[in-house]
């Protein structure tokens, strides 16, 4: 008699390696965009990040997801001529991200494009990546950037105090 091995199942990341990813993602969308429009000065945290039920589990676990904290450039990203630039933003948001790269490979993240929930009220563009990675540009007078991870099992061995890369790292109590 043989045996057919079984086949392995797909494993689900740790939250350590979750947090890492959107830390990363997010630290490349803003540089990007500051590269590309330099007038919008710089982000800030708008919302704090959380940590939530995905609503799934693996193996019997729950598991959860990240939401970034959500970063709002410190000036409006003007266009020249533009007479109602509020109403342009979903456009000029998908214009940046496609000079941004975000579109395709941005530095590892292997992103596609996918369209907005329905009923989302404001301007914006999302992309995707196979793990269920989500990044969203939203445009509604100022520039927003968030990433929203795919499901990870909870548990940390180093918590990190923001998936932000604005935000600085906490300082060791002497």
């Amino acid at each position: 008699m043989s045996s057919v091995p079984a086949s392995p199942e797909p494993s689900v990341p740790t939250q350590d390696e979750t947090h890492g990813r959107v830390r990363a993602l997010l630290a490349e969308m803003t540089r990007a965009l500051l590269d590309q429009h330099p007038e919008i000065e710089g982000f800030e945290e708008a919302r704090p990040f959380r940590d939530r039920s995905s609503g799934g589990s693996w193996q019997g676990l729950g598991t959860m997801v990240h939401v970034s904290s959500l970063l709002v450039s410190q000036a409006p990203l003007h266009r020249a001529g533009s007479a109602r630039p509020a109403e342009e933003l979903c456009t000029v948001a998908e214009l940046e991200a496609a000079a941004s790269g975000l579109d395709g490979p941005l530095r590892g993240f292997a992103l596609h494009r996918v369209e907005a929930p329905p009923g989302t009220s404001l301007p914006q563009a999302r992309w995707r990546d196979e793990d269920g990675l989500t990044a969203e540009l939203i445009g509604a007078g100022r520039l927003a950037v968030r990433v929203i991870s795919g499901a990870f099992l909870p548990g940390s061995v180093q918590p990190l105090s923001s998936t932000s890369p604005i935000t600085p790292p906490p300082r060791p109590v002497p």
